[in-house]
């Protein structure tokens, strides 16, 4: 990491934007609700929104991503089915309580609140209502410059095509969805991959992340921030958390190491774990730019050296949204308690950290074995595919045809600018 206080690496416009901070009137905020709702597209993106509440709208998804063929249930379909999409019509919303959530402070609202009426100046004071209040794992702790000049080339490129951040998630990310849209372009995606009675669906809004995947007992349980979907997103999340984290999960539950990791001398599962991932929420999209994880990657180094509102302030000539910037601080200073301190969570940074290795490696990597093998590093692959049970792994859709992949992984490249010479000077020395 460079020194502390030494503000190098710093993005550079490129655009002319106003020198002021993406703060909004503290006058709407009191008039609306404290979370991202979902908006038109058209409505100004100048006030935010703090939680709970969303405003309908009448249009539905009703063919949201057809021309996948469908996977074929598990063997052990009977023994995993269990649980069923969470809609409006079966069962009530199920709710991640703000205080009973691990990862989102007891007092988030009064918090966020409190920092839009200081005009964006006020570093929140985070409270917890868990016995144990969570904390940065050492791992993450500090963050690395290492790939800062590529996050920031890329940034760059996707602000230069379509001219800001909210125009490149509006463009091809879409509309924002409500949940009744969720539920029903989740059970679509579901049924096509064979896990409609396998995997439970939570769409809650008190979330920090986009999704989560949870496997227990071989059942999964699938949450989604209402608050962040997207129309032409949610494909690419949901390939994500079922197509890489669900599969890799219950491909684990069949290998010897599924049982325990150390005998085995094992590398850690991240950032292959996540840069798969990130890889595979990209890959079906006509522009797969990875502008988000290159900008949580730049947010995280930063957030190293600035306090939360300095990194909201930093941010800002590149965000406009302030739901958006209270929601990318929020993510790589989650953990902290006081924030006026300089310091991170770096786990932001494994997402392009992870994608880098994989497409510096991607002609000699087996991405079917790198599936079928489970939670392993593509360190691992070769040196334990000898041990490995195979036979009757899942594999999604969009990794059955190889050739077709590596195609998807070389256009990601080109449409980010990432080239053979550049991974290995970075990533070989």
């Amino acid at each position: 990491m460079r020194p502390n206080g030494k503000q190098t690496g710093s993005l550079e416009k490129v655009t002319k934007r106003e020198n002021t901070t993406a703060c909004p009137d503290v006058a709407s905020i009191q008039v609306r609700q404290m979370v991202l709702t979902s908006r038109p597209i058209s409505e100004p993106r100048h006030q935010p929104v703090l939680p709970p509440v969303n405003k309908g709208r009448t249009s539905l998804m009703e063919d949201a991503h057809p021309g996948h063929v469908p996977h074929p249930p598990s063997e052990n379909k009977g023994e995993e089915s269990h649980a069923k999409l969470t809609t409006k019509q079966e069962e009530p919303e199920e709710k991640v309580s703000l205080h009973t959530n691990r990862g989102i402070p007891s007092n988030l609202r009064e918090e966020k609140m409190t920092f839009y009426q200081s005009n964006c100046t006020y570093n929140p004071q985070f409270t917890y209502s868990t016995k144990n209040p969570p904390s940065v794992p050492p791992e993450y702790r500090k963050a690395s410059d290492k790939f800062l000049d590529v996050a920031i080339a890329i940034i760059k490129k996707t602000l230069k095509k379509y001219g800001s951040y909210e125009r490149f998630q509006d463009v091809t990310g879409g509309r924002p969805l409500q949940k009744d849209e969720i539920s029903k372009a989740v059970q679509r995606y579901l049924q096509k991959v064979g896990c409609s009675d396998e995997i439970k669906v939570c769409i809650t809004k008190d979330k920090l992340c986009v999704a989560s995947m949870a496997t227990v007992n071989r059942r999964g349980k699938l949450t989604i921030n209402a608050s962040v979907a997207r129309e032409r997103w949610l494909e690419g999340t949901l390939c994500h958390e079922i197509g890489t984290h669900y599969y890799r999960s219950m491909n684990n539950m069949k290998q010897p190491w599924g049982q325990g990791r150390k005998k085995y001398g094992m590398q850690p599962v991240n950032p292959t774990e996540e840069g798969f991932a990130t890889l595979n929420t990209v890959l079906l999209r006509d522009e797969p730019y990875l502008c988000k994880v290159a900008l949580l990657y730049y947010a995280a180094y930063k957030a190293s050296s600035l306090s939360f509102s300095e990194l909201y302030q930093d941010l800002s000539a590149y965000v406009k949204d302030p739901d958006t910037l209270w929601y990318i601080c929020m993510l790589v200073k989650k953990g902290l308690t006081d924030t006026s301190q300089p310091g991170c969570n770096s786990k932001s940074q494994v997402y392009l950290e992870g994608v880098l290795q994989l497409l510096r490696h991607r002609q000699t990597i087996d991405f079917q074995l790198l599936m079928a093998l489970g939670k392993i590093s593509f360190e691992d692959v070769v040196r334990l595919k000898h041990i490995a049970r195979i036979k009757g792994a899942r594999m999604p859709q969009f990794l059955r045809d190889k050739h077709e992949y590596m195609k998807r992984l070389e256009h990601i490249m080109k449409i980010n600018g990432i080239t053979d010479a550049a991974l290995r000077r970075l990533i070989d020395s």
